[in-house]
């Protein structure tokens, strides 16, 4: 009885074996969409992180120059804590950018070459 199982292929060979590999084909690609989207996502949440703490950054800065342009204006270009905040902008604005380009490259997916073969039985088979 045992025998009638098996053939050339081995145990798996057949219908069955045939549907078990398909379907461990198709849970790879499904696998692979869920990695590139999750790696997306992640992308994605960072640039959002970055930018709003540059918003934060700019509103300390705005404040700065407000507080010291009530006292004296030429204050505002020899403050070291204006300098700092410049500085930092820049720093994050450069951050972004490259999350941007990153995120630019990682949404371009290119589908496999071939459409992938789904499993379906044959009507001599099933008869």
């Amino acid at each position: 009885m045992v025998a009638d199982w098996t053939n050339k292929f081995g145990p798996l060979g057949g219908t069955l074996g045939t549907l078990i590999r398909t379907a461990k084909i198709q849970v790879d690609e499904l696998r692979g969409a869920a990695v590139r989207e999750a790696g997306s996502s992640r992308q994605k949440f960072d640039s959002a992180l970055l930018k709003r703490r540059r918003k934060t950054i700019a509103a300390d800065l705005g404040q700065r120059v407000y507080d010291l342009s009530a006292t004296d204006l030429a204050l505002v270009a020899t403050d070291g804590e204006v300098a700092h905040l410049l500085h930092s902008i820049e720093e994050l604005d450069r951050e972004i950018s490259i999350a941007t380009l990153a995120q630019d490259e990682h949404d371009e997916y290119e589908p496999a070459e071939e459409p992938m073969r789904v499993w379906r039985p044959n009507l001599d088979d099933i008869e």
